[in-house]
């Protein structure tokens, strides 16, 4: 047991030390950072941007979709639609799927109608 008990023991050593020397070189890195960011001369301004040559006012980021008149359009729409039930929708969506078919027949009809006078005509 003597030995597993000394490696255990330089294992958590070396850890350390590794820990250690990481902690060391991100300290240095963020204090690189810090002295890039002082160096750059940035202000960082919420009210007045410099650009092109003019100065421009940006405003606050707020909410306002409850204001529009397009937005309660669309939300009473939703609630309209919405109040119809699923039964509506799925005979809806079923009659729906039921055109597929005629209209299928409705081009292949036309596409030979258009072939038959294509031949006719030549």
């Amino acid at each position: 047991m003597g030995p597993g008990i000394d490696a255990s023991g330089e294992f958590e050593t070396e850890c350390e030390h590794q820990a250690q020397g990481a902690i060391g070189e991100a300290g240095d890195s963020i204090a690189s950072l810090r002295k890039t960011l002082e160096d750059s001369k940035l202000a960082v301004s919420t009210g007045m941007l410099h650009y092109d040559g003019r100065d421009i006012t940006v405003r606050p980021f707020h909410i306002v979709g409850y204001g529009y008149w397009q937005h309660l359009l669309g939300t009473a729409a939703t609630m309209l639609l919405l109040s119809l039930g699923a039964p509506f929708w799925f005979n809806t969506l079923r009659q729906l799927s039921n055109l597929k078919p005629i209209v299928a027949q409705k081009m292949e009809a036309e596409d030979q109608s258009d072939d038959d006078e294509n031949a006719q005509g030549s």
